[in-house]
């Protein structure tokens, strides 16, 4: 298959390095960290005036974009617009008002002694990652309980609550007829980045997911006099995966999210390029804008080429009134 332009972009953050030793670790499209074996570092009097060499990790740079939905509630979508909403919302409240995960896991080692009866010493025998975790994240619940009502949709689909059968709300036997865990399930692509937002540090992909509970508690417990709006915490059973396909889908995902013209999923990091809503509310004569209407009979193009040159805008009123 031929590299793309973008695969190539990404492949050369890794260009220093030898390329077969990088895809064999699983670090292809990843950031490769900087050299700091020429310095002094901290050993002895520090140099804090070469600030090359503390190029530090900095957390907090993470996003989630959600690859596939069970099976059987895409169905129950396409068939139920209210279904479709939900899942809609569902899935954008997870993409674009995901703050961060908790829940990956170390990679651990075990060791066995070897002993001649009197010392003993240890090494490294079997080497572990969790390969079924729980991952939890928060969300603010909507007014509707947007997020309780989707998962709650999906989790009694899967088994009514009192009877305790699979019934996929009606679909085994008519739009399914091999019920199973393939139907079940969601795939999440997590990934965090460096304070850039333009390079990968590391990419899971979360299969298997599902989510643990619909928090019922949390939203409908009430006291008098105590209001507050509700953070729900959701977690999910899932199976994290790693390696070069999961972050060259990554590093595609995150490229695509910084140049895309879909304002619902393009990430705007320079905020001068934002479109505020307010600006469209200051400028809309139907909404009583008094900007509108002050600039409704005046050449507002002339208005900034005169600003952008810094002309006093006293001249251009004068010549507007000559003109009138």
């Amino acid at each position: 298959m031929a590299v793309t332009q973008t695969e190539n972009t990404l492949i050369s953050s890794t260009a220093n390095y030898n390329q077969d030793a990088v895809s064999n670790a699983g670090f292809k499209y990843l950031k490769m960290p900087r050299n700091v074996s020429e310095y002094t570092l901290m050993r002895g009097v520090t140099d804090f005036s070469n600030l090359k060499q503390f190029d530090l990790y900095e957390t907090g740079y993470s996003f989630l974009t959600v690859v596939n939905v069970p099976r059987f509630m895409e169905i129950l979508a396409k068939q139920d617009p209210y279904i479709n909403e939900l899942q809609e919302g569902f899935i954008h409240i997870l993409e674009c008002e995901f703050k961060g995960l908790d829940g990956i896991s170390n990679v651990t080692s075990e060791t066995g002694d070897i002993s001649n009866g009197i010392d003993t010493t240890q090494f490294i025998n079997k080497v572990t990652e969790e390969t079924s975790t729980d991952v939890s994240m928060s969300f603010y619940e909507r007014s509707g309980a947007l997020l309780t009502k989707y998962i709650y949709k999906f989790l009694t689909g899967i088994k009514d609550p009192h009877s305790g059968a699979k019934t996929y709300h009606g679909l085994i036997g008519n739009a399914i007829n091999d019920p199973g865990p393939d139907y079940e399930t969601f795939t999440f692509l997590y990934y965090v980045t460096d304070n850039t937002m333009k390079r990968i540090e590391m990419a899971y992909l979360l299969a298997n997911a599902q989510p643990n509970e619909a928090q019922f508690s949390d939203l409908y417990n009430a006291k008098r006099g105590e209001y507050s709006f509700q953070e729900l915490n959701l977690s999910f059973k899932c199976y994290p995966i790693r390696g070069n396909t999961v972050n060259k889908y990554a590093a595609l995902m995150l490229s695509n999210d910084l140049t895309t013209t879909d304002d619902s999923r393009r990430i705007i990091l320079n905020h001068n390029d934002f479109k505020y809503k307010a600006f469209s509310y200051a400028t809309d004569s139907g909404r009583g804008s008094r900007v509108a209407s002050i600039l409704s009979d005046t050449n507002t193009t002339e208005l900034l080429n005169k600003a952008s040159k810094n002309i006093p805008f006293e001249d251009l009123a004068s010549k507007s009134q000559q003109q009138q």
